[in-house]
This record gives structure tokens, sequence and C-alpha cells, in this order.
């Protein structure tokens, strides 16, 4: 697969954000002349504010979208929170579907197969942004592979940051600053660091970790993060399909590299530095131990001062995590692994007759979300949507996030960080608000921790990235390392899928716990290939060698 690297990738998507100008399609936001239509199905929030008189159906944005394109959003579906999913294959089978509508890449597949949604090509083509398809051309298009099936393009990418799937090695620096200590760059050293945190005292109340490192259940998202960083020493991978050296693709947790890593896992949890009952333990409950000052080492993405960190300054205000890169490989250079981060595509049934609209949708959303609506938007979300928060993006039925928005909003941070004069310098709304939090927290108002969590993501954080992942040595190279098979996710890579990921989590818990010895290695990869791996491997490089 050609890869481009990280700082190319951003010099290519920067002009969706730079002030250069683009010979916009005059289409893009090209209001229909009659009104149209569009049944949608929605997902409930816990957490949603509306006020008085709004809901799902008619809000302040679904009235802009009416007042700007001419459409009304009639949402004739609405699940239960966390039903989504469940909801839409309900829909498939019984061909009762939204006019447009957001699925996973799975649920495309089976749509397009069946003749359930049409091609978009061509109406993106004509229909689309400069700045959208700047936006979503990453990585060489990287996110619309998914999304085509028998040659065709089915869905549109509804994607997340770039860095979603990345991992970075969290610490609690307050404790390392009361120890005297530095934050480690080799494998070694943070085995020391996790025992000395166990041993104490951490702070001046004589308090200790109880865990070194943070680790959950095996079928739980968060170990991805870990998992991602702890192979990299190794120049190992987690699941992820990477390059074979001959031209074809090879799946990471079948390689032999693995079982360094798996060793070094069951040394640590023989020690203590995981919870022992990290097999059964839930992601909250890794939260619940973060918050209570339990845990002093994580392995997370960008987004993690958010969440669960915060909450470790919700409990004690003294507490203080910086992100630091993963640790390097061998020679000292990095090729952190990254993973699709685009989950949802957003598609068009069979029949209707606007499938342009689902495109003039998403241009409008990014002018309201980055572009020349931006002063409006978040205008209303500071001032009399303020309650709403970040939930006040699913006021319209659907959103996508810009994939390098916030590594840019990252270095305007540190260009101009930390006089508060600078804020009439900030080009962009949502960054203007975020820098006011971030202000208000180092001035002194340890109560607004979105303050102290967005500062993490634009300063240290992104500073990471720029540092060691955007080029691999520090010296302008590489990049990261994408996975390797972007395809779609076909019916039969879905029916194997379960059972090879069941088998890995089973399989590497007893190796870190024990109670399988790794000398069966081989028996294990051999069971991986001959219960659907090997047929993974036939359809993944016969798509690979075609792309």
């Amino acid at each position: 697969m050609k890869k481009l690297s990280l700082l190319l990738v951003l010099v290519l998507v920067m002009t969706s954000f730079a002030s250069i100008a683009l010979a916009e399609n005059e289409l893009a936001l090209k209001a229909f002349d009659e009104p149209v239509t569009v049944k949608v199905m929605r997902e409930s929030s816990l957490t949603i504010w509306f006020p008085e008189g709004e809901s799902y159906q008619k809000n302040v944005l679904t009235d802009f979208y009416k007042e700007k394109l001419n459409i009304d959003y009639d949402v004739a579906w609405i699940t239960d929170n966390g039903h989504y999913k469940e909801q839409v294959d309900l829909a498939i089978a019984s061909n009762d579907l939204p006019d447009i509508f957001e699925v996973d890449p799975q649920q495309l597949y089976r749509l397009a197969m069946a003749g359930q949604i049409q091609p978009l090509g061509e109406v993106y083509e004509k229909y689309g942004s400069d700045k959208v398809k700047a936006a979503l051309g990453l990585n060489d298009n990287m996110f619309f592979d998914q999304a085509t099936v028998n040659g065709e393009m089915y869905g549109l990418p509804e994607p997340n940051d770039f860095a979603d799937g990345t991992s970075l090695m969290w610490i609690r620096q307050d404790w390392l600053d009361y120890m005297g200590l530095t934050a480690p760059t080799n494998v070694d050293e943070l085995e020391a660091l996790a025992l000395k945190f166990m041993e104490g005292p951490v702070d001046e109340a004589g308090n200790k970790a109880l865990f070194g490192i943070g680790l959950s259940k095996m079928d739980y998202p968060s170990n991805n993060f870990v998992f991602r960083g702890m192979s990299h020493p190794y120049d190992a991978y987690f699941d992820t399909w990477i390059p074979d050296g001959e031209g074809g693709l090879e799946f990471s947790d079948v390689q032999p590299e693995v079982k360094d890593y798996l060793a070094k896992m069951n040394d640590w949890y023989t020690k203590g530095i995981f919870d022992p009952e990290f097999a059964v333990k839930e992601d909250s409950k890794v939260a619940e131990d973060i918050g209570a000052g339990r845990i002093g080492i994580m392995f997370a993405p960008f987004w993690a001062p958010l969440y669960p960190l915060n909450i470790s300054l919700q409990n004690n205000e003294e507490a203080q995590w910086i992100p630091y890169p993963i640790l390097p490989k061998e020679d000292g250079t990095w090729k952190a692994s990254a993973w699709n981060s685009c989950k949802r595509y957003l598609v068009v049934r069979t029949g209707f007759e606007h499938p342009e609209a689902a495109v003039l949708g998403n241009n409008l959303w990014h002018e309201l979300w980055q572009g020349d609506y931006a002063e409006y938007y978040h205008g209303l979300n500071g001032a009399e949507y303020a309650e709403a928060g970040e939930d006040f993006k699913i006021y319209p039925p659907f959103w996508f996030d810009p994939p390098t928005k916030n590594i840019e909003n990252g270095r305007v941070i540190r260009e101009l960080w930390p006089d508060p004069a600078n804020e009439d310098k900030i080009a962009s709304p949502e960054l203007k608000k975020q820098w006011v939090k971030m202000q208000d927290y180092w001035g002194g108002n340890k109560d607004n921790i979105v303050g102290w969590a967005q500062w993490n993501i634009h300063d240290p954080m992104w500073q990471v990235f720029d540092d060691y992942y955007a080029d691999g040595t520090g010296k302008g190279d590489e990049g990261v390392l994408y996975d390797g098979y972007t395809g779609p996710v076909t019916n039969d890579i879905a029916r194997r899928l379960p059972l090879l990921q069941k088998l890995r989590n089973e399989t590497f818990v007893a190796f870190i716990m024990g109670s399988k010895s790794l000398d069966e290695w081989d028996n294990y990869t051999k069971e991986w290939f001959d219960i659907g791996g090997q047929d993974m491997y036939n359809d993944v490089n016969e798509w690979f060698k075609n792309k």
C-alpha cells in the first residue's frame, strides 16, 4: 500500500485550513429550488440538552439547514442510546430504510451488495466542496477504500481525528517530580518506574500506586492502546495488517515478535504491575483507579485528558498527567501504529431522488464546524446553547471531524501560548473557546478541568506527535504506520473476525497470566490460520494486489 509520510499528508490536507483561496465548487452550498424532505434515523443521547421547544426533530441547526439548503430532516426513527446499530440491522432486514443514514463498514458492504443503497461517486464529485474533499482525502483517500464495493463508492466518510487510534504513554508528572525521576526511555526504565510508583511514596501524603500500569479486559477497546504501546519497542504491532516485505500484507498478531512483548507482560503480571484481575476488569474500573490515584502510567490516545484522566484532577487538583511518546524501537526510531479513524459512513437508500442532499449536508456541516459559518455556530454554542456543551454538534443528524484539525490547532496554541493577549491571533472560533478555557484553568480556576484537558491535548500531546510520530525520527522521514487493509468489511471478513479475535484475546490473556506457556505459540498460530485466518490472508492480499 502506498504510504505518505504524515508531514506530506498534512501539507496536502492543510489547504482546508489555510488562508489560500480555493476555487470553491459553486454547487457545494446551492439550495434546492423546492423543499426536500429527508427521512433520517437518530440515536438518543443520555446527556444531550435542548432548550424548551427544540428537539432532535427541529432545533436551531436543523432550521439552519432548512434556511441554507432547503432541506427538512424528518426524524422518522429514534433509537435508544447504544442501540443504533441494532436498529439499522432491523431496517436492512425489513428493507424499510431511512433516506440518508449512517452505517458501519460492514453494514455498508451488505447494503451495497444487496442493492439497497446507491453509488455516490458522481454526486460527491459534482457537489462535494473543495474543503470537504481536502479533509476527507487524508492519506491518499484512505477513508474511501472501505466504502468502495465492486469499483463503486457507496458511502461518504464521517471520520474522527487521524490520531484516534494512536497510543501515547501518559504518566503522573506530579509523581515523577516529587520522586525526582524522569520519564522512561526504554522497557527496563518503564518497568523500574512502575515499580517505584508502587513502592512510593509518590507525594507528601505518603501515597503509592496500587498498580503500575492500567490494563483491563482484552475485549475492551482501551487495551488496543496498551498493546499498541507495549508492542512498539519490540518492532511488533497489534491488530494491524503490516507489510510482509514481499509486496503483500501479514497480520501482526501471529508474528513471532509478538512473543517478546507478551513475555514481558507476563513478567510484569507476576510482579504485580498489572491488576491480577485485569482479565475481568472493565474500563470503568480502570478509570476509577486513575481517579483514586491507584495507577500512575496509562497507554491511551490523544483524547485521554477528556476521559479518563480528567477524573484524576476532579479528585485531586494537584494531579498532573503529561503525555510521552511510546517507547522507541531498538534503533531509536518510532513507527507508531494508527488505525483507520473512519468508523461511520453516510449512505443513501436506493430510490431516494436527491442523493446530493447527503453531500450538501456534509458541506454545510463543515462550514458550520470549521468554515464560513463557524462564528455563527460556535457563537451559539458558547452563548445561548452553552448548556448543550459538546453535544451541540449532534443537533443536526450528521457530523464529522476534519481529521487533521486538532494537530493544526495544536501548532497554533504552541506558537501563541501562554500570552492571553494572543487570543486575537486565533482564527478558529472553536479554538478561541478552547483557548479561553485553557487560560481560565492556568489562571487559577482549577475547577475548569476541561481547560486543563484542552491545554494538554493541544500543547504537550501534539508536541509529541510533531517531535516523534510525525516523522518517525524527529528529523523528518517516515510517519505513522496505518493499517494496511483499509478495504471493505465483506460478509466473509465479518463472519471470521469474531472467531479470530476471540482466539487471540483468550490466548493472549492466558500467555500474560501464565496459564498457557509461550512454548505453545505455534499451536496458537496454527489454530488461528485453521479457523479462518488463512482465508483472511487470501482475501486481504487479493484486495491489496488489485488496489
